[in-house]
């Protein structure tokens, strides 16, 4: 048995490739690893909110130091990321389905595949969102996925994902790791989002800096989980489901989603 703390972020919600992303972390090594941050926050004179949209060159050598610690502390096991890739265009299949909806099932399946499913049934899941990012209330997300995994497990639901809550980035470093990295990404795919401007060559040059030390030359296909680092591009929707999310029947029903040749493997 082992508790997990899990927390989320998105990016690009807006444009044709909507990407969520998430840091897992076992729950005794949560405060260890917050006060190495802090102590290279201090250190670097960092103490403000570490956010994708701040990326500029004056903060941008500190900037991939933290990409590179994040990664660093992935692959020595520390910690995992693994995030989604929607593509927006199934949307218009879709026209008179509310945003709030799209948002909340992209969210379940997020959370469900790359994350609930890998995780053993006598584990706790406490699962920290960043404010505005979930679309409904925490406790109907936590029953759906608990109804999610039992269903995938043909057994009873019960309370693995044991929390759910939403935080302000501003107070928590890990939220504002899945950010950046996942912000990375998101303007990867979406070309449009970096420009010519001082502000876009810095971001140019982090995604760089990110992708040159995954050893990859881009996030345009699914990468098995290496190295503390998952990504999975989820294949588009066949056909309208109604709900904000799954109701407990399509949960039971619904197709077993592949991640992509067991890409993303058990965390435990």
């Amino acid at each position: 048995m082992a508790d997990w703390h899990l927390y989320c972020e998105e990016s690009c919600k807006t444009e044709r490739k909507f990407v969520l992303g998430g840091i897992l972390i076992e729950s005794e090594k949560v405060n260890g690893l917050t006060d190495g941050i802090g102590r290279w926050r201090q250190r670097r004179g960092l103490v403000g909110e570490i956010n994708w949209k701040k990326t500029t060159q004056n903060r941008l050598e500190r900037y991939s130091e933290f990409v590179t610690g994040s990664l660093m502390r992935a692959e020595r096991g520390d910690l995992l990321y693994r995030c989604a890739v929607f593509d927006r265009h199934e949307d218009a299949h879709f026209p008179g389905e509310p945003e709030a909806v799209r948002l909340g099932r992209r969210l379940y399946h997020f959370l469900l595949h790359c994350f609930v499913l890998s995780l053993r049934g006598d584990d706790r899941l406490f699962l920290f969102l960043d404010k505005g990012l979930l679309p409904g209330h925490p406790s109907d997300l936590r029953k759906m996925l608990n109804c999610g995994i039992a269903g995938h497990r043909h057994q009873q639901p019960h309370g693995l994902v044991h929390w759910v809550q939403e935080l302000d980035s501003k107070m928590c470093d890990f939220i504002q790791m899945a950010d950046v990295l996942t912000g990375a990404i998101g303007s990867a795919l979406n070309c449009n989002r970096i420009d010519g401007s001082s502000r876009g060559a810095a971001k140019a040059r982090l995604i760089e800096h990110m992708s040159s030390r995954l050893k990859i030359a881009g996030f345009h296909e699914t990468i098995e989980c290496r190295g503390g680092f998952g990504l999975w591009h989820v294949p588009a929707r066949q056909k309208k489901h109604p709900g904000p999310y799954p109701a407990l029947q399509e949960v039971l029903a619904e197709p077993r989603l592949s991640v992509t040749a067991s890409a993303l493997p058990s965390i435990g």
